[in-house]
Formats: structure tokens, C-alpha cells, sequence
């Protein structure tokens, strides 16, 4: 995976000054996405409990009694909710977008100068290949780069949201976080293992 890392970097060139960019809008995706979730809880407690007030979250009275101070705090509460799961929605899809529009024009890039050099070969290695022969070549070497560049940032993008979610269920409830995540350990293992 570090070697995969260290290749995509070394192709990326210059272009990698967009990276840091695309890890900031990686950390703002996720910070919509735990607020997301932390919106939720209020409204299952109030299903279960008939109060917004969260049991072990004391430091939410103040936010509580605003809330049920306002005439229907369901609706305000639910238009909260449903405004953060638009922008995480809207933010989602920009991210996804953005991600497949630079792999894309790193896979032109590098296709371009394939071809390049391609080209540049000297005339009898030229002739002692066929023209398709290299034009799939570097389409095919262009398409696994694209489709690296494209999941490795994917994977960038749900391991950042992940590394907060824990850090967040660890504030809450650490040995219950730590069997739970012992426990997806040993299941990913496992399938690994017998998927081999």
C-alpha cells in the first residue's frame, strides 16, 4: 500500500500542490458527517425519553432548554438535521467530483506524455511495433492509474472520517469502541484470509 502511495506521488509530479486541498475538503466532509450523526442522537432520545436532553452529554442542558423554549422544537430540530445532511450530501458529491475530475485529468496527463515518448522511440523500434499495440498500452497503464489514484483518495477520504468517528465513540465509550473495533478487525482478517 506504501509502495502504491509512493508511485502515485512520483506521478503525480508537480500536481501534487492539489493534495492538501483535497485533504482539507476530506476533513470538512467529515466533520459534516459526525455533526450528521450527532444530530441523530437528539431525536432518538427524544423518541425513547421525550427529551432532547442526552443522559451522559450534561454540558447539552443549556442547548436543551433553548430547544424546548422554541414553539416546536421537532420541526426546528428536524430542518438542523435536514439542512446538515444536504451540505453533507452536496459536500459528498463535490468531493466525489472532484476527486474523478483530477484522477481524469491525471490520467490525461500521463496518457499524453506516454504518447510522447511513444512517439519520440527511435524508427526502428517505432516500426517494430505496431501503432494499437501502443496506443493500448498506454491506455491501459492510464486507466489502472486512474483507477488507483481514484480509490486510493477514496480511501483517504472514509479513513479520515473513520479516524474521527473513533476518536469521537472513544470520548464517549472507550473499552465499548475498542471491542468494536476488535471485533471488525478480526471479521476483515478473517475474510481476507479466506478470500485469498
Amino acid at each position: 500500500m506504501i509502495e502504491m502511495w509512493r508511485k502515485i506521488l512520483v506521478l503525480l509530479g508537480p500536481n501534487r500542490k492539489s493534495l492538501p486541498l483535497l485533504l482539507l475538503m476530506f476533513l470538512l466532509l467529515s466533520a459534516f458527517e459526525l455533526i450528521s450523526l450527532g444530530l441523530l442522537l437528539p431525536f432518538i432520545n427524544y423518541a425513547v425519553y421525550g427529551s432532547f436532553q442526552i443522559q451522559s452529554v450534561t454540558m447539552l442542558a443549556e442547548l436543551n432548554q433553548y430547544i424546548l423554549a422554541i414553539e416546536s422544537p421537532v420541526f426546528v430540530m428536524g430542518l438542523v438535521v435536514l439542512i446538515v445532511f444536504f451540505l453533507k450530501f452536496v459536500g459528498t458529491l463535490g468531493v466525489t467530483a472532484f476527486i474523478t475530475q483530477f484522477a481524469q485529468n491525471q490520467r490525461r496527463c500521463l496518457g499524453s506524455e506516454f504518447m510522447k515518448k511513444y512517439l519520440a522511440m527511435d524508427y526502428l523500434r517505432y516500426l517494430s511495433k505496431r501503432d494499437s499495440d501502443g496506443v493500448y498500452e498506454v491506455q491501459i497503464a492510464t486507466t489502472d492509474y486512474f483507477t488507483a489514484l481514484q480509490i486510493g483518495l477514496k480511501f483517504l477520504s472514509e479513513a479520515i472520517t473513520l479516524a474521527f468517528l473513533m476518536i469521537m465513540l472513544m470520548s464517549v465509550n472507550p473499552i465499548l469502541t475498542l471491542v468494536l473495533f476488535f471485533t471488525l478487525l478480526v471479521v476483515n482478517g478473517l475474510y481476507a484470509y479466506f478470500t485469498k
